[in-house]
């Protein structure tokens, strides 16, 4: 009766740490939250610090006091100041907005020394697109890259651009291409040919499926995703709500049992 008793309540013991830590990891999205500080002046920099024309973050708080910051942009040259010298190992995320994505970058520092040439292998392009998938317009992007042998000073630090190649740029209209005029499309194979009379920034393109059963047309891609998605978050609200009732059960379920002789 005794050796019982000791069982049970051990096993309760290892249920009740099962329940924490399954209630923890659920919860586990408010870490990052608690990672993210006021950053001093004597602390080391990394890519977790950026800087953009928004303001200087760490991850996504906001720097009340900036250490590198964005001072201000003439023309397509950004000027980068910082309150100290960073050391060869420290370092710090730009982030930088074009009308065109450049063929390079070079970075001048405080001094007027040549520090570097940035190139596409060297950053990542976020385009600046508005409308839905299907209506997508895209004009210009954001340059995002790590930045080192940043100075100390005001109005210091230059990144001027270089462009070598066409200066056009998108102008946000769309032209519909005419079937058999611009395009022809193959409606066994699904190939599409264009013309040759317009220089291609990409296309959009758009199709919708009808229901027979349901009588009603829906964009197959589009409402199963979203299906799947609503169901995911359901699905781990379900088992997250069995898991705690099960744990629960073995904890308090048994309470007006009595056992052994």
């Amino acid at each position: 009766m005794i050796n019982q008793g000791i069982v049970t309540m051990e096993f309760k013991i290892y249920a009740l740490i099962f329940l924490f830590l399954t209630v923890s990891l659920v919860s586990a999205g408010g870490i990052s939250q608690v990672e993210q500080r006021q950053i001093l002046l004597n602390e080391k920099l990394d890519s977790s610090y950026r800087v953009s024309e928004e303001g200087s973050f760490h991850k996504q708080l906001r720097q009340n006091q900036p250490i590198v910051y964005i001072d201000k942009k003439v023309g397509t040259t950004y000027h980068v100041d910082s309150l100290k010298d960073l050391e060869e190992d420290e370092s710090v995320t730009l982030i930088f907005y074009y009308e065109i994505q450049p063929d390079y970058i070079e970075h001048y520092k405080h001094s007027g020394e040549f520090d570097t040439t940035y190139y596409p292998k060297d950053w990542n392009w976020t385009s600046n697109c508005s409308g839905e998938e299907w209506d997508m317009v895209c004009i210009g992007g954001w340059v995002t890259l790590e930045g080192f042998n940043i100075d100390a000073g005001t109005g210091s630090n230059t990144y001027p651009i270089g462009i070598t190649g066409p200066t056009w740029q998108n102008d946000g209209i769309l032209n519909t291409l005419v079937n058999g005029v611009d395009y022809t499309l193959d409606t066994t194979t699904g190939l599409l040919t264009l013309g040759s009379d317009y220089v291609y920034d990409y296309i959009v393109t758009s199709w919708s499926y009808y229901d027979t059963e349901k009588n009603q047309d829906y964009n197959l891609a589009k409402d199963t995703e979203q299906g799947i998605g609503e169901f995911g978050e359901w699905f781990i609200i379900l088992i997250t709500v069995s898991i705690a009732g099960f744990v629960l059960y073995l904890l308090f379920g048994t309470k007006g049992e009595s056992g052994g002789y």
